[in-house]
């Protein structure tokens, strides 16, 4: 299979949905602790620990090495 800049494009985007995902899920996370009072640091670190951060990180790392590897990345 060749990878091109289509390909690129739907991988860019499909971790810009994942991001936005995770942003609503820290969201979330900081409405709970408004609502129980507690410290809105515990939610951000919910957030940077939470399984979609890590797939953020992680799909943007593939990403570019994807592109690397197929020359589209200049």
């Amino acid at each position: 299979m060749q990878f091109n800049s289509i390909d690129a494009i739907k991988m860019v985007i499909r971790t810009i949905s994942n991001c936005i995902d995770a942003i609503k899920s820290g969201i979330g996370a900081i409405n709970n602790e408004k609502q129980s009072n507690n410290k809105s640091e515990t939610a951000m670190y919910s957030l940077l620990t939470s399984r979609n951060s890590v797939n953020i990180i992680e799909a943007i790392r593939a990403t570019i090495k994807k592109t690397k590897s197929m020359g589209e990345y200049r």
